[in-house]
Order: C-alpha cells, then structure tokens, then sequence
C-alpha cells in the first residue's frame, strides 16, 4: 500500500524545483565564464600586458563565480527552509484538527530506531491520518475554486 500526503509531495515538488532553477542559473553563470574564456582564447597569442589583464580578469570572475554560488546555495537554503517550515505548520494543524475529531490524545511520529519500539496494531492510524490530511488539503482548494466562481 502506497501512503502519501498530497501537501508533502506539492512542497517536495516546490522545493525540487528550486534546486533545479539553481542548478540552472550555476550553469548559466558557468557559460558566461565559458564565453569569457572563449573572447581571450580567440585573441590568439597574449602580449605581456594582455597576459596581465586576463590573469586579473580570470581571478575576479573566479572570485564572483564563487561569491555567485555561495549565495545562490544561502537562497535556496533560506527558500527550502520556509517550505519545510510550512510543511510542519501543515502537518500540525492537520494533527490537531485529526485529534480532535478522532477523539485521540496523543498522536506518536514512527521512525526506524526512534523511541517508538512497538505499539499495539490497534493504535495505528496512518491510513486515516493521511487521508484526513488530504481531505483538509485538498479543501483549501475546492474552496478557492468556489470563492472564485462566486466572486466572478
């Protein structure tokens, strides 16, 4: 049985994006770089003075391809970070809200070697939880779709 949570895949999704448009844009500066190195070659042989120019040119685009990729990954640090963040505040009105209409009083996250070693069959609620998860997901939605018709 496949269990997911329909708001965990979406901010994957989102965060995955995000690794990829900076994996484009470290490529993208990397072919500039490229470009760069392309002008000075065709240039043929390099004169003294030539030489001098392009070596301190090579040391400041080196200098800024690195500044370029630090804060590129601080970005997408500070951007997963507010995914993830939403994602718990998810998982615990979702938590809260399933408690309550479960009439549950306490809800215990499983992990492999986590403190839960063994639990009772008959306090597994995964299967429901996640489905409450994605009913109250999937809600914001549909509710979105009709405030939008209503306001049209």
């Amino acid at each position: 049985m496949s269990l997911k949570a329909d708001f965990v895949l979406e901010i994957q999704n989102e965060i995955e994006a995000i690794n990829v448009n900076a994996q484009a844009e470290l490529e993208g500066k990397q072919r500039e770089i490229e470009r760069w190195q392309k002008g000075w070659e065709d240039k043929g042989p390099l004169l003294p003075r030539e030489e001098e120019q392009y070596m301190i040119e090579a040391q400041q685009k080196q200098y800024e391809a690195a500044q370029f990729e630090q804060n590129l990954q601080m970005q997408v640090a500070q951007e997963t970070e507010t995914y993830m963040i939403a994602l718990y505040v998810k998982l615990q009105n979702y938590s809260t809200s399933f408690c309550e209409e479960q009439g549950i009083d306490m809800l215990l996250s499983f992990a492999m070697g986590g403190n839960v070693i063994y639990m009772n069959p008959n306090f597994e609620v995964t299967t429901q939880f996640l489905n409450h998860c994605n009913k109250e997901y999937n809600s914001t939605f549909e509710g979105s779709d009709e405030d939008a018709e209503a306001d049209s």
